[in-house]
């Protein structure tokens, strides 16, 4: 990664008038030249007026096509401030009240949900299981379209991972079932919801994606190969999630509607003041979690952000009260970090006179060996085995302690590959430690413990971050044992 310098001989932002516009360009350019990334659409305003709004890099890179302020991208991260004002504006015309048990609306839920409430939901105290961190019933079906209730199928028979209401613990899955409730309320898809919700802004370029519908500058989703130093496109279906989160936007748009719902255009003050209360996240023991709003710092100056990626995109918004400052970054690709963000904040820090941040880490360099592996060694090790992550990674979401990933070893043609279930097979290279490795992520460490091929073990180390998979061989490789869609 490139590194980004120190910006502190910049004027600051509130410094800045209409024809200082070329210095704040050369703020963000130098921190876009400064940054790892694909393609983005960087914008930034003052109150009401935005004073920069250009994009950055390749919204289509087979094409050689510029990211521009028309790009339209798969918004994560400012969605959440769209999601909670929709809940808000029920609460406003009493269709339900945030205290509410969500088992009123959805009856059918598991009995261990039925203490749970709305608030619980939009301040992620709920303790309801995060799909998209569990393995298997997520990453297994990217490929494939859902209904919401399929899509739900994925968590809810779950236990949660905390006594509703005692802390904060993120969950995508909260956002499914405030989508469930919304609909079972008011009768109608969340598409045309929303669609009567951003009614009074007369949104052109902002909407719901549906399935085989053209939009015009849509950019694809992009992931950083750290062997090739290249992006590759993914491919997974954006319809895999839930449909609340299928927003696509321009960052002007993004903008317009945050933008709204904060000065009481489409929900009223009083509703945003809960919305990104300090007071009522202590309260709610939310931690920096209003409702779907991150409440946080940039050293000491207190700022409203939200962030988030999914299937390549990556998107931040972050809104600096003491500069009345707004700052959002979409963007088609992701890395060792979630490019949108670290834009964001490298230009949020710069706009009050912050020292920049040390760069992230980079992907160390690994030049792989390609030994044949003989007969004898592929019986070892070939088979489908079941993997658990065994290193805690419960500071943000304590769903990933609940991974698990079923994975197969097989020959083919004449080559020893490894299979994540739902992704394609790729060629596993024997090192010369007895070690293997695979060319997208070969940092990652994959080894046999054991001498012999009863009760075999893989491991998975994901360097350089501090994660580990683990797991016994349950079976042999092939497709049938591999596709049993063992659960948890």
């Amino acid at each position: 990664m490139k590194q980004l310098l120190l910006l502190l001989f910049i004027v600051p932002f509130f410094q800045l008038s209409a024809q200082d516009f070329p210095g704040l360009d050369t703020v963000i350019q130098r921190i876009t030249s400064q940054t790892e990334f694909l393609g983005a659409t960087i914008l930034v305003a003052k109150g009401d007026k935005i004073i920069h709004n250009k994009g950055y890099g390749l919204a289509h890179p087979g094409f050689n096509v510029p990211a521009s302020t028309e790009t339209k991208y798969f918004v994560q991260g400012p969605d959440g401030n769209l999601l909670s004002a929709v809940v808000m504006k029920f609460v406003e015309n009493k269709k339900f009240s945030l205290d509410d048990k969500i088992s009123k609306y959805l009856p059918t839920l598991p009995e261990h949900y039925k203490d749970i409430t709305i608030k619980q939901l939009l301040t992620c105290t709920s303790g309801i299981m995060d799909y998209h961190y569990l393995g298997d019933p997520f990453a297994s079906t990217l490929y494939m379209p859902k209904s919401r209730d399929e899509a739900m199928a994925r968590f809810i028979d779950m236990p949660l991972t905390q006594e509703p209401g005692s802390g904060f613990d993120w969950s995508i899955s909260n956002i499914s079932i405030l989508g469930a409730i919304l609909e079972k309320v008011d009768g109608r898809p969340y598409a045309n919801i929303l669609d009567e919700f951003l009614a009074p802004l007369q949104l052109k370029n902002t909407g719901s994606l549906e399935p085989g519908k053209v939009i015009s500058h849509f950019t694809n989703g992009y992931a950083y190969d750290p062997q090739s130093k290249e992006y590759k496109q993914l491919t997974y279906s954006l319809f895999s999630y839930d449909p609340v989160i299928r927003l696509y936007s321009t960052a002007e748009e993004v903008f317009r509607f945050c933008r709204a719902i904060a000065n009481g255009t489409l929900i009223s003050r009083e509703s945003y003041a809960l919305m990104t209360s300090r007071e009522e996240a202590k309260k709610n023991k939310s931690d920096q979690m209003g409702y779907m709003i991150m409440l946080s710092k940039l050293g000491d100056h207190e700022i409203l952000r939200n962030f988030g990626g999914l299937s390549g995109y990556t998107g931040a918004w972050c809104y600096i009260p003491k500069l009345d400052a707004t700052v959002i970054v979409l963007s088609n690709s992701y890395g060792m970090t979630q490019h949108a963000m670290a834009l964001n904040n490298a230009i949020s820090r710069h706009l009050l006179g912050l020292p920049a941040q040390p760069p992230p880490p980079s992907f160390p360099e690994v030049k792989l060996e390609k030994s044949k592996v003989d007969a004898g060694e592929a019986e070892r090790i070939s088979g489908t085995y079941y993997l658990a992550r065994t290193s805690k990674i419960s500071e943000f979401a304590r769903s990933y302690n609940y991974y698990r990933r079923t994975v197969r070893v097989f020959e083919e043609n004449g080559e020893l590959m490894i299979q994540s279930l739902g992704e394609l097979p790729e060629v596993m290279y024997l090192q010369k430690d007895g070690s293997y490795r695979v060319e997208s992520s070969p940092t990652s460490v994959i080894s046999f413990p054991n001498p012999k091929s009863a009760d075999q073990e893989l491991v998975i180390d994901h360097n350089p971050y501090p994660i580990t998979d683990k797991g016994k061989r349950i079976g042999n490789a092939d497709v049938k044992t591999f596709h049993k869609g063992i659960k948890p």
